[in-house]
C-alpha cells in the first residue's frame, strides 16, 4: 500500500509539473564595410636586376637588357587599368605616366633607354565563405637597350636603382 502510494503521489508530481516547452525567436541585422582600394608589390616582384651585361667600349650594336616581370597586386575590380611611370632624378628620365612609359638614364657614362609595356590584368577571384579570394595582378614587363659607339666611363657607378610605379 505505502509503494502504490508512492507510486501515485509520483505520477501526480509529473502530472502537475510546470513544462518546458521551446521556442525560437529572430533578429535581423546588416553588415557594412567601406573598402579602400589598395595595390602593392607583389612578393619576390622586387628588387630585381634589370641586366645589360658587358657593354664594350664603342661597342658596334646596341645592347639588349634581359626583361624583367614587376608584378602589382590590387583590390579586385578597379574600373581602369593603373597608370605607370619610372622615377626621374639625376641621370634619370621618364615619360609621362600612361598605360605604358617609357624612360632613360645613365650608368658607367652609358645612355640607356626603359620602356615598359601595358598592364597585363589576371582577374582575381571573389571571397567566399570556404576561401578569401585572390587580388586581380597587373604585370609590367620592363625592358631595356644601350645604344652602340658609346665610350662609357671607367671608375664610376656601374649600378643605378630604378622605380617603377602605378598610380591607380
Amino acid at each position: 500500500m505505502k509503494i502504490l502510494s508512492l507510486m501515485l503521489l509520483s505520477l501526480a508530481a509529473l502530472l502537475f509539473a510546470p513544462q518546458a516547452y521551446s521556442a525560437t525567436v529572430s533578429a535581423n541585422f546588416t553588415t557594412s564595410v567601406t573598402l579602400t582600394s589598395k595595390c602593392r608589390v607583389k612578393s619576390g616582384s622586387d628588387n630585381q636586376t634589370l641586366s645589360f651585361g658587358t657593354y664594350e667600349g664603342f661597342s658596334g650594336s646596341a645592347v639588349s637588357a634581359t626583361s624583367i616581370n614587376i608584378d602589382f597586386e590590387c583590390t579586385r575590380g578597379f574600373g581602369a587599368a593603373p597608370t605607370v611611370a619610372f622615377d626621374t632624378g639625376t641621370d634619370k628620365a621618364s615619360s609621362a605616366a600612361g598605360s605604358t612609359a617609357t624612360g632613360e638614364g645613365v650608368v658607367a657614362g652609358l645612355r640607356y633607354t626603359l620602356a615598359v609595356t601595358a598592364g597585363a590584368l589576371t582577374a582575381g577571384s571573389a571571397a567566399t565563405t570556404a576561401d578569401i579570394g585572390t587580388p586581380d595582378t597587373y604585370r609590367y614587363t620592363v625592358s631595356g637597350s644601350m645604344p652602340a659607339g658609346q665610350a662609357g666611363t671607367a671608375g664610376v657607378a656601374s649600378t643605378q636603382a630604378r622605380t617603377l610605379t602605378i598610380t591607380y
